[in-house]
């Protein structure tokens, strides 16, 4: 949709309830909401705007205002604008507008910088752009590698993979992995979804009972036994599809009266489960710590 309207002159609507506010009631006046349409063009030339000059400090409302609402296709939208109409350099490049907000509010805000600097990255390059943040700071932040890869679909994983972006390591999250984790399980988990082996998902199918049954089995003497079991778990948790893992956690319950999870945990403290809750699904990573 494009706005028929600069920024400066927004549509105003009325608001879609009827009800009114307590201040509305005091001063019998009725509010009215403002409504901003996605015009990649004009947006671009407001954040422009905002982020030009080097002697004065950025104008963050803008930023604040426009970025976090946009969706994936419209933040590319956005920078294909962007490049348009900011350019540097005597060949006039145009400029990437990420690039230009790490540049511009690095020194003025770190904070809203990263927030600012991902939201324009779009979906899958500030996925990459966490996954390769971990190791830059003075402490590991393995719970960034978690967030941005585990539970993941293969597909997600390549468009992530295809985000990452560092001339240290050729543009390879693979080799930044490799590179970067030390020799532990929590590697190894990793690298085994960067492979993208994870079993792909099949609606209308149903899953493969005697999988299921020989998974649980497995899981039960990774439990159970006294020493090691951890990368047995991470060879099922990490690659089965999450409807396959929905049904190995129902039938560990129902033949040994026991949630894994909680087995896990009683028998290992250097495990980590994380879940990831989607609309209709729940899948789960166990990952290796030393």
């Amino acid at each position: 949709m494009i706005a028929s309207h600069p920024h400066s002159d927004i549509n105003l609507i009325e608001p879609l309830s009827p009800d009114s506010s307590d201040d509305d009631r005091r001063t019998g006046k009725k509010s009215r909401r403002t409504a901003r349409f996605h015009d990649p063009e004009e947006e671009a030339t407001i954040l422009a705007k905002a982020l030009k000059g080097e002697k004065r400090a950025p104008d963050t409302a803008p930023l604040i205002e426009i970025l976090p609402g946009l969706t994936h296709e419209q933040i590319l939208d956005l920078r294909v604008e962007y490049k348009k109409i900011v350019k540097t350099g005597s060949e006039k490049k145009g400029v990437n507008i990420a690039k230009h907000i790490k540049l511009r509010l690095k020194e003025e805000d770190p904070s809203l910088m990263k927030a600012c600097y991902a939201c324009a990255l779009g979906k899958w390059e500030s996925e990459a752009y966490w996954a390769n943040f971990w190791y830059q700071g003075e402490k590991s932040r393995r719970e960034l590698l978690i967030e941005s890869l585990m539970g993941r679909t293969n597909r997600e994983i390549r468009e992530i993979k295809d985000g990452f972006s560092d001339k240290k390591y050729s543009d390879s999250l693979t080799k930044c992995m490799k590179t970067e984790l030390k020799e532990d399980k929590f590697k190894k988990a990793v690298l085994l979804v960067l492979e993208e082996r994870k079993m792909e998902e099949r609606p209308g199918y149903g899953v493969d009972r005697g999988l299921v049954e020989e998974d649980v089995r497995d899981l039960y003497r990774a439990v159970k036994s006294e020493k090691g079991g951890e990368s047995a778990m991470i060879g099922i948790v990490c690659v089965r599809s999450d409807a396959h893992l929905r049904e190995v956690l129902r039938a560990y319950e129902g033949t040994y009266r026991a949630n894994f999870a909680r087995e896990m945990l009683k028998k290992s403290g250097n495990l980590v489960v994380s879940f990831f809750f989607f609309p209709t699904i729940l899948s789960f990573c166990v990952l290796g710590f030393p």
